[in-house]
């Protein structure tokens, strides 16, 4: 049975979204919906309490004439990118982070660990994340069979606004003219950053990803339209993904690596994300941000006034008027003192009390909406 929610899309078309290839922007642009619907018959993605995906009875050989009636579809993403991805995102989510025997103190870490290779084609055949159990050439070509037999039309991330053209000319979806992209990592390294010798390990360690990458590529460069028939607009903006962090995670989780000074004051920061959400019911990421911002700034200087500590983040806080920036800068200036500090700081894991009269509500003057990161603008483009 279809989403109910689902506006969009018909109840033949199954989307299957591959973790870090766009597909959250993908699902609530098909479902008209302000964030992803739930994992059902026609969304398949990864199932919260197992952590594997919904799909691997598509790609059973024995399910090929039953999946014959619907339109498949999903998107592939080049492995070095994807992984870097996939990484910046996780490393803030314990429940996943768990899920790996040995924790990564770095991407480099995290690229070596045996349980992350692969994982394009493991989440196809409904693998756990992070699962023990090697990917073989067997299910490469299991994957590449259904795509091949079914058929599964799949898009490239690389080519965002070809894929859906691509989707909307097979498929029975209308696209918005705007749509919103989600799920934006806060701070990523550009693939560009990582060394060549790194990328070389990623795509060794991933080859059978990489297979299925270049695969899905020349045959989507085969198939797209000769020419875009629908011009989509994406509304990119980092403010837009607070709201939504916010609701799962702590702010300062993404750009504070001090994670001892977090958890001695998480009982502040919970209550003060609630409050934001709860009682001022803040929709706009710029506002929460700023709102977050001032109401720490606050705070520090009630419980250590006078101190070293306040000064630096009252600074950190002024060294941008953009507030996602300036709490990257009090992430950032957080890690340097007490790392600076040493044993001398120890007085300032002191946790901070939360009261409503600390909130500085800052509304904003101007709304953020285009984020002008190559890197956005590189992946989206029409290139």
């Amino acid at each position: 049975m279809a989403n109910e929610n689902s506006k969009l899309m018909s109840d033949n078309n199954i989307f299957i979204h591959v973790l870090k290839t766009g597909g959250t922007t993908i699902n609530t642009a098909m479902n008209d919906s302000d964030w992803q619907t739930e994992v059902d018959f026609n969304y398949r993605h990864i199932q919260k309490k197992t952590k594997r995906s919904n799909s691997a009875d598509i790609f059973d050989s024995k399910n090929l004439e039953k999946y014959k009636a619907y339109n498949i579809f999903m998107m592939v993403r080049e492995p070095v990118d994807r992984m870097i991805s996939e990484y910046y995102f996780i490393k803030e989510r314990q429940g996943f982070m768990n899920l790996l025997v040995n924790k990564p103190e770095s991407f480099e870490d995290y690229v070596l660990n045996p349980q992350t290779p692969n994982y394009m084609v493991g989440f196809l055949l409904g693998k756990k994340m992070y699962d023990n159990t090697p990917t073989t050439n067997a299910d490469l070509e299991q994957v590449i069979s259904a795509i091949d037999n079914l058929p599964i039309y799949v898009g490239i991330f690389e080519q965002f606004s070809e894929s859906l053209n691509y989707f909307g000319e097979n498929l029975d979806i209308k696209w918005n003219d705007d749509i919103e992209v989600k799920r934006m990592t806060f701070q990523r390294p550009k693939k560009e950053e990582i060394s060549s010798e790194l990328q070389k390990i990623i795509l060794k360690k991933n080859n059978l990803d990489n297979k299925l990458y270049e695969y899905c590529l020349e045959k989507f460069n085969r198939e797209k339209p000769k020419k875009v028939k629908q011009q989509i607009k994406f509304e990119l903006s980092k403010h837009n993904h607070i709201i939504s962090y916010t609701k799962t995670l702590i702010f300062f989780e993404f750009c504070t690596k001090n994670k001892n000074y977090l958890k001695q004051n998480n009982l502040f920061f919970r209550k003060l994300n609630t409050f934001l959400h709860g009682k001022l019911k803040i929709t706009d990421g710029h506002e929460f941000a700023a709102t977050w911002n001032a109401s720490f700034q606050e705070a520090v200087n009630r419980t250590f006034n006078g101190t070293d500590f306040a000064t630096t983040i009252c600074e950190a806080l002024k060294s941008n008027e953009d507030p996602l920036q300036a709490a990257i800068n009090i992430g950032e200036a957080i890690d340097t003192f007490f790392d600076k500090q040493g044993k001398g700081a120890d007085k300032f894991y002191k946790a901070l009390e939360f009261d409503v009269s600390m909130v500085k509500r800052i509304r904003p003057i101007q709304k953020t909406i285009e984020v002008k990161s190559s890197f956005f603008s590189r992946l989206f483009s029409n290139k």
